[in-house]
């Protein structure tokens, strides 16, 4: 805010405030979905990445990608800041949407694991037919899990997408202005 303020423009003109905008967009997504569906497994996913993206800000960047400078002439636009503020918010959506897609897969395989191991062992020991039954329930609610975490990714993907191509057009109208 105190670069908008002091520069004058929206501040996503260089990698520093883009990357710093993304991770703004990360949390925002985050702390929504966070208030909509109760659960901190979003929380959880996200703030691994956003602490990545500002160590990467931080630390890799040169200084001289952070100093804020005047926009060139080309860049003094409106259609920048609907341009690049729509595809980061875009990216921040399908970042999240992608990685709750991988953690689907990552916990459908281990459920998928543990009910193998379980039959094998019933093929062996028929008498522990009462952990079976106690592990089915476990199973059920793993697949809830899985149907929330299915749907969130499925919803915030297709939020994502329209967005990206909003954004997409927004660049065409820009770069034709």
């Amino acid at each position: 805010m105190i670069r908008w303020i002091e520069n004058k423009y929206f501040p996503l003109s260089n990698l520093y405030e883009s990357l710093i905008f993304l991770t703004w967009g990360l949390t925002l997504v985050h702390l929504i979905l966070e208030q909509q569906n109760k659960s901190k497994l979003i929380g959880a996913i996200n703030t691994p990445i956003c602490l990545f993206i500002i160590a990467f800000t931080s630390f890799s960047l040169p200084s001289e990608m952070k100093k804020a400078v005047p926009l060139v002439p080309a860049l003094r636009s409106n259609w920048l800041m609907m341009h690049v503020s729509i595809m980061m918010i875009s990216y921040a959506l399908l970042i999240l949407g992608s990685l709750l897609s991988i953690l689907f897969l990552i916990i459908y395989k281990i459920n998928l694991k543990n009910v193998n191991i379980n039959q094998k062992r019933t093929n062996y020991r028929i008498q522990m037919s009462t952990s079976i039954a106690n592990n089915s329930v476990l199973y059920s609610d793993r697949m809830s899990i899985l149907q929330i975490i299915d749907n969130l990714s499925y919803r915030i993907i297709g939020l994502g997408f329209p967005l990206l191509t909003i954004g997409i057009i927004a660049g065409a109208v820009w770069a034709n202005d």
